[in-house]
């Protein structure tokens, strides 16, 4: 109620609440893995900075026979025809309407010129053919430049006063959610893709998925989920095991 009343007019309230605010979202110490507290906002700024490249650079390489035995373990792969409809080049009509369903007010991510998507909106007619352009040389080539592939990564504390760099993920780092601002241009690509993916989605996942699929609904498999562990706690001689799987985020 203080803050429908004060929050507007430039008072000691408001400026007592934004300074919170800000030094809520602060991150001045951090403990990295070694329990050694760093207060140095640069090494601070280093172990976030190694801490996920670690965690998104790849730990090895498959040979070709692991390749092999993951393809022959799939049950169904995209048909060759279909493939061929998820890579070709973008319509003027795809490219606007990729555009034009992002939400406005959204914090924007590191675009080339800081771009949010209410300037790809209103200056519409002057980009779109450069737009275009640029997208038929993406998905002709395959390859994003490195300015439109990059990523704000903005650390959002779960808890009053965060420490650990260990706490970003929900198993065992608490302290931080992580939350990826995209570039738009990226945003619309991945857009395009998405709706030309949506008719074979039913058919991609498998059915014991039930997430983030049209169609599916998470409380089917929550019921179904309690009707199996119904039981299992009893001793009938049949052995029984579970296995909860934490993704790490």
């Amino acid at each position: 109620m203080n803050w429908l009343a004060n929050g507007d007019f430039s008072t000691s309230f408001s400026n007592r609440s934004i300074l919170a605010s800000r030094n809520k979202h602060q991150i001045s110490l951090l403990m990295n893995d070694d329990v050694r507290i760093h207060t140095d906002p640069q090494i601070v700024e280093s172990e976030i900075v190694q801490f996920y490249e670690a965690l998104f650079t790849s730990k090895g390489v498959l040979s070709d026979a692991q390749k092999l035995i993951i393809r022959d373990s799939l049950i169904w792969r995209v048909p060759a025809e279909a493939c061929k409809a998820l890579v070709i080049q973008p319509t003027m009509h795809e490219v606007n309407e990729a555009f034009q369903s992002m939400a406005v007010g959204k914090r924007p991510g590191p675009d080339a010129y800081g771009l949010s998507a209410e300037f790809y909106k209103y200056h519409w007619e002057r980009v779109n053919q450069d737009l275009l352009d640029a997208f038929v040389n993406i998905f002709a080539t395959g390859d994003v430049p490195p300015i439109l592939n990059a990523t704000t990564l903005s650390l959002v504390p779960k808890v009053d006063h965060p420490s650990s760099i260990r706490d970003y993920r929900p198993s065992s780092i608490r302290d931080y959610h992580p939350i990826f601002c995209c570039n738009n241009v990226y945003k619309a690509i991945t857009r395009i893709l998405m709706r030309r993916m949506s008719g074979l989605m039913q058919e991609l996942v498998s059915p014991s998925q039930f997430a983030f699929i049209l169609g599916r609904s998470l409380s089917d498999i929550i019921l179904l989920l309690q009707e199996l562990i119904r039981g299992y706690h009893k001793e009938d001689g049949v052995y029984k095991t579970a296995i909860k799987v934490d993704m790490v985020e």
